[in-house]
C-alpha cells in the first residue's frame, strides 16, 4: 500500500487561493507579484509534502534498524528455550505442596478408618452406627416439647404461683427440665448398658434405673404436688411429700392423674428422640461421624487438588505458548518492515516523479488563468516573462545499507533455525514434562 498522496493541480489551485490573489493584482495593477504568490506557494506546498513523507519514510528505517540491532530476537529464542527450566520447577514445587496436603488428608482419613475398625473389632460390633444426620434438627424438637409441657403443665400449676399462669409456666418448664435431663440420663445409662464390658455395662444399668426411678419419682411427686394444691395452696409442697412417702400411687385427683401422665409422656418422647440422635453402643457414633468426616475432607481435598492441578498444567503449556508468540510476533515484524520498505522506497521514487509533473502541470494552468483573468478584465495579456519556479528534492539516502540487508538475514536465518530444527523437540519434550506432572501415588 502506498503511503504518499501525490498533489493534484486543482487542489493546489484552491490551496493557493488563486482566484483571489488573481483578482486582487488585477485591481492593483501590479502583476509582479504573481509568481511570487501562487507558483511559488504551490512549489513550498509540494515541498512540504516531500519533506513530511522523507520523514515517515526515515522513521520507519530507523525502526526496522533498532530492531535489526537489538538482542531481542535472540533474547525471545532464549526465552522459549528457557521456559522448561524456569516454569516446570515452578510448577512442580507447587504441585508437591498439593500433594503434601493431600497426603495429610489422606493420613487422617486412614487413621480415622483404623480407630474404627479396631473400635469395631474390640467391642465385637458388626452393626453400622446409626445416628441421626441432623442433630440440630433433633434438640429442636426436644425444645419444642419442654416448651408444649410447660404450657399444658402450667394450667395445672397456676395455683402454685402467686403470679398465677405466668408462674404456672416457670415451675412447669423447670419441671420439664428435669424430665429433659433424666431422658439424657436414661439414654446415656442404656448405651453403657450395651457395653461389651460388663463393669461398664452395669454402671450403665444403674444409671437407666435411676435415672428412670427419678423420673418416675418426679412425675408422682408433681402428682401429689397437684392434688395437694386444691386442698392447701400454702403447705402443698410438704403435703406431697409425705403423700408420696405414704402412698406413691394414691393420688387423688383425674387433673392430678393427667399431670403425672403428659410428665411421663414427655419423658418417653425425650427417650425416643435422644435414642434416634445417637448410635446407642457408646462412642460408636462419635468415632463413625469422625471417620465419615475426614473421608468427605479427603475426598473434597483430593478433588480441589486435582482440579488445580490440571490448571497448573494449562498455565505451564500457555506460558510456553505465549514465549512462542512473542517470537512469531517479532518475526514477523521483521519481514514486514522489510517488504514495507522496500515498497515504500518504490513508492518515493515514483512520488518525486510524479510531483515534479505535477507542480509543472500546476505552474502551467496558473499561467493559463492568470492570463486569461487579465484578457477578460483588462483586455490585455499578462506579464509572464519571468521563469517558473524550480522546483527540487535534496537526495535521500540509502535507507537500508548492505550491513543492514546482511543483518537481517542473519536475523531471519536464526529465526528459521530455531523454529524448524529445534522448537518442536522443544515443545514436545515440554509438553511430556507437564504431562508426567500430577498427585503423588501415595495420594490415590
Amino acid at each position: 500500500m502506498k503511503i504518499f498522496d501525490v498533489l493534484k493541480s486543482e487542489s493546489i489551485l484552491t490551496n493557493t487561493d488563486a482566484n483571489k490573489v488573481i483578482t486582487i493584482t488585477l485591481q492593483n495593477q501590479n502583476s509582479e507579484i504573481y509568481d511570487g504568490v501562487i507558483e511559488s506557494k504551490g512549489r513550498d506546498t509540494v515541498k512540504d509534502n516531500e519533506r513530511e513523507s522523507r520523514r515517515v519514510l526515515l522513521s520507519r528505517a530507523a525502526s526496522h534498524k533498532e530492531l535489526l540491532k537489538s538482542g531481542k530476537i535472540e533474547s525471545a529464542i532464549s526465552k522459549v528455550k528457557q521456559v522448561k527450566q524456569r516454569a516446570l520447577p515452578e510448577g512442580k514445587n507447587y504441585v508437591d505442596a498439593i500433594s503434601k496436603e493431600v497426603k495429610e488428608e489422606l493420613r487422617t482419613k486412614n487413621e480415622k478408618e483404623a480407630s474404627l475398625s479396631k473400635f469395631r473389632e474390640e467391642n465385637k460390633l458388626t452393626h453400622s452406627a446409626s445416628y441421626s444426620e441432623n442433630p440440630g434438627k433433633l434438640w429442636g424438637y426436644l425444645i419444642l416439647a419442654m416448651i408444649f409441657e410447660g404450657i399444658i403443665n402450667s394450667f395445672f400449676l397456676s395455683k402454685a404461683s402467686e403470679f398465677g399462669l405466668v408462674g404456672g409456666f416457670a415451675l412447669a418448664f423447670a419441671i420439664s427440665f428435669v424430665n429433659l435431663a433424666m431422658a439424657l440420663g436414661f439414654v446415656i445409662g442404656l448405651q453403657y448398658f450395651r457395653h461389651i464390658k460388663s463393669g461398664t455395662s452395669l454402671a450403665g444399668a444403674v444409671g437407666l434405673i435411676v435415672s428412670f426411678l427419678i423420673m418416675c419419682g418426679v412425675a408422682l411427686l408433681v402428682g401429689h404436688y397437684r392434688a395437694a394444691l386444691d386442698e392447701d395452696v400454702d403447705s402443698a409442697s410438704s403435703m406431697a411429700v409425705k403423700s408420696l412417702i405414704a402412698e406413691p400411687f394414691g393420688i387423688a385427683t383425674f387433673e392430678s392423674w393427667l399431670l403425672t401422665a403428659v410428665t411421663i409422656g414427655i419423658f418417653v418422647f425425650f427417650v425416643i428422640k435422644l435414642i434416634a440422635k445417637d448410635e446407642l453402643y457408646p462412642g460408636y457414633g462419635k468415632i463413625t461421624r469422625e471417620t465419615k468426616a475426614a473421608r468427605k475432607a479427603y475426598t473434597s481435598k483430593k478433588s480441589q487438588a486435582m482440579k488445580k492441578v490440571s490448571q497448573i498444567k494449562q498455565e505451564l503449556n500457555q506460558q510456553f505458548e505465549t514465549a512462542h508468540e512473542e517470537l512469531n510476533i517479532l518475526a514477523k515484524t521483521l519481514e514486514e518492515d522489510s517488504e514495507a520498505l522496500e515498497l515504500l522506497s518504490q513508492d518515493y521514487q515514483s512520488y518525486l516523479s510524479s510531483q515534479k509533473s505535477e507542480f509543472e502541470t500546476f505552474c502551467e494552468i496558473c499561467r493559463q488563468r492568470f492570463s486569461h483573468e487579465c484578457t477578460q478584465i483588462l483586455d490585455k495579456k499578462a506579464d509572464l516573462s519571468k521563469p517558473m519556479p524550480i522546483l527540487e528534492f535534496s537526495e535521500l539516502k540509502s535507507l537500508i545499507s548492505s550491513e543492514d540487508a546482511a543483518l537481517f538475514k542473519i536475523k531471519r536465518e536464526a529465526i528459521n533455525e530455531f523454529q524448524f530444527n529445534e522448537l518442536e523437540v522443544l515443545r514436545t519434550e515440554y509438553q511430556n514434562a507437564v504431562n508426567d506432572i500430577d498427585l503423588s501415588k501415595e495420594t490415590a
